[in-house]
């Protein structure tokens, strides 16, 4: 009789642990972590890496290429402006309108719409 106060806060506890235990393994599962897949997803992650690095490089390029593009056709406006290889609209030669040749071909016929989505309904 001397232990019925421990028991009486004891048994209590591990109940509702029990309890606890049971109404968490319908949500999440209690078996031990499998770490048969770490190796795998460390590589995966390694070689994820190793493409964003690629593609920031190639970026970097790219923009490099690009800005020195941008510099040099800033220097042929500037020297087209300062006269040296400066073409006026005047001097270009004509094309004559009558050079463009038609479109051939009938214009293809296209199905109705259906009725309850006619075109332009907010406008009508």
């Amino acid at each position: 009789m001397q232990y019925t106060g421990i028991i009486k806060r004891v048994v209590p506890f591990f109940l509702t642990f029990a309890v606890g235990l049971l109404v968490a393994s319908l949500f999440v599962p209690l078996s031990a972590p499998s770490f048969s897949g770490l190796k795998s997803r460390i590589e995966h992650r390694k070689a994820k890496s190793e493409r964003m690095r690629h593609a920031r490089y190639e970026v970097m390029r790219e923009n490099r290429e690009l800005r020195n593009e941008v510099l040099r056709l800033r220097e042929r406006i500037a020297e087209m402006e300062s006269g040296r290889g400066y073409v006026r609209y005047n001097e270009l030669p004509s094309i004559p309108m009558d050079s463009v040749p038609e479109v051939q071909g009938k214009r293809k016929d296209r199905k109705p719409r259906h009725p309850r989505h006619p075109k332009h309904k907010h406008f009508e």
